[in-house]
């Protein structure tokens, strides 16, 4: 359980609302309850009293077989047998390396005053403020540690000194890190084999669990109830066992979890989204489902695509191809796109991107996917650019500028990044993955990606 019993019946009631459930009924009758002994009772029968709205407007498939056949899945036009081997590995590891910068950038924001409304500002607008504070905007640098804005309450995390102008000496560990490392390690070792059931062994046997958060903590612990210890065996009736994997007592399961945990199978399947979309979704599904399964599995064939792709806007296009039409995560990216095409200034525009979605958690994948689409496309390719607006658009700050530098980085390569910006990295990252050294060289990774990616680009399926 990530938080406590009343909270996270509470966030199930607003899930299942956003997932077209009529629960207001449950809503009054969970208000009455008084212990965690009533809450689980209630929680053990809620699935099974609640009616759908019939004015529900979604169609929302869960089965990959169903969301690809209910998308027009596209890939872009150049193979990727068409580059030569030094380009696509300077963009394998401009992608490591744009990933690591946009997390460190986030980082330091990631934090009550920039991921929700605070001091009468939507988050963005206080991003804005500590750069400007700090005489420092437009963003072209990592974040300084103090501003003029602490006059007026603002701070950036106390936990993220190390991520801030002049501190930098590493990646430092972090969620956006331990994922992109753990899916290199699955993907190299299974991969076209990968399964989510390969995600519950992988996670129980590198990660610990207190480096879980959310959905992944949820999913995490069901996954313990649902073999015996000693069994590494996929059990034949996996298909049914993980709808309670990704279902019981997990709330979280729309957040944005998955989408940060897919940049290792895009570069494993560079260039061919369709093969990193249907990773993403083996991944994703293990902890998520729906939108937070769509996000991740377009994000996945957006990264892959920018190894061949330069054009934005197709790299959009391509990825929504990848989505159900009639789900929320594309009502989501059409929205983005409309935003990101306005006459208007970035300022105006995040204004307008909180307006549309801070109704979602700060951690949702929807609002995170937008800020994503009109970082990626207004960026124009522009690694620092959409870097850059990804942070300062507020929600989740670390994960986008992560996302974003990953999508970036790979369009742009290693080689085209700002000096500046990758120097104080150090060619290092502490990764919190075990079976890893703490202390690894991003160089490295890169290359194992690179091998990787190679060897199933040979390989027959």
């Amino acid at each position: 359980m990530w938080t406590n019993k009343k909270d996270t019946l509470n966030m199930e009631l607003i899930q299942l609302r956003q997932e077209g459930y009529l629960t207001e009924e449950a809503e009054k009758a969970a208000a009455e309850l008084k212990n965690d002994e009533e809450i689980d009772k209630f929680y053990d029968i809620l699935f099974s009293n609640l009616k759908k709205d019939k004015n529900y407007k979604y169609t929302e498939p869960e089965e990959l077989e169903d969301i690809l056949s209910s998308a027009s899945p596209s890939s872009p036009e150049k193979d990727i047998r068409s580059l030569n081997s030094c380009e696509i590995s300077d963009k394998m590891k401009g992608a490591w390396f744009g990933r690591f910068i946009g997390c460190t950038l986030g980082k330091p924001f990631e934090c009550g005053h920039y991921v929700v409304s605070a001091f009468g500002n939507y988050g963005c607008q206080n991003v804005t403020a500590w750069f400007k504070g700090a005489d420092a905007y437009p963003i072209t640098n990592y974040a300084p540690l103090h501003s003029e804005a602490e006059k007026t309450g603002l701070q950036l995390n106390p936990a993220t000194k190390g991520c801030t102008l002049g501190n930098i000496t590493c990646m430092e560990q972090d969620d956006d890190v331990q994922y992109t490392v753990l899916g290199m390690k699955m993907i190299e070792e299974k991969g076209y084999g990968f399964t989510s059931w390969d995600t519950g062994l992988y996670w129980h046997s590198h990660l610990p669990y207190r480096t879980v958060c959310t959905a992944e903590t949820a999913a995490y612990q069901n996954f313990t109830q649902l073999y015996p210890f000693t069994c590494d065996k996929k059990p034949d009736n996996w298909k049914d066992l993980i709808k309670y994997n990704h279902l019981h007592r997990n709330p979280y399961r729309e957040w944005i979890g998955a989408a940060i945990r897919i940049d290792a199978f895009a570069y494993a399947f560079a260039g061919r989204p369709l093969e990193a979309a249907k990773a993403a979704y083996q991944d994703a599904s293990f902890s998520h489902v729906k939108n937070g399964v769509y996000s991740a599995m377009f994000l996945s064939a957006m990264i892959s695509s920018a190894f061949v792709e330069k054009d934005v806007d197709k790299l959009v296009e391509i990825a929504l191809s990848f989505l159900p039409p009639e789900s929320r995560a594309y009502e989501t990216v059409l929205k983005a796109m409309e935003l990101a095409a306005e006459d208007t200034s970035d300022e105006e525009m995040m204004i307008k991107l909180w307006q549309a979605f801070s109704n979602y958690d700060w951690v949702h994948s929807l609002n995170n996917l937008a800020a994503v689409v009109v970082s990626v496309l207004r960026s124009k390719g522009d690694y620092l650019k959409g870097t850059a607006l990804a942070v300062n658009c507020g929600f989740d700050t670390d994960c986008n500028g992560a996302t974003v530098g990953s999508i970036l980085g790979a369009l742009n390569g290693f080689s085209n990044l700002p000096e500046h910006l990758c120097s104080p990295l150090n060619d290092t990252v502490y990764t919190g993955v075990l079976g890893f050294e703490r202390k690894a060289s991003i160089s490295e990774f890169a290359e194992k990606s690179f091998k990787t990616f190679e060897k199933l680009l040979n390989e027959k399926r």
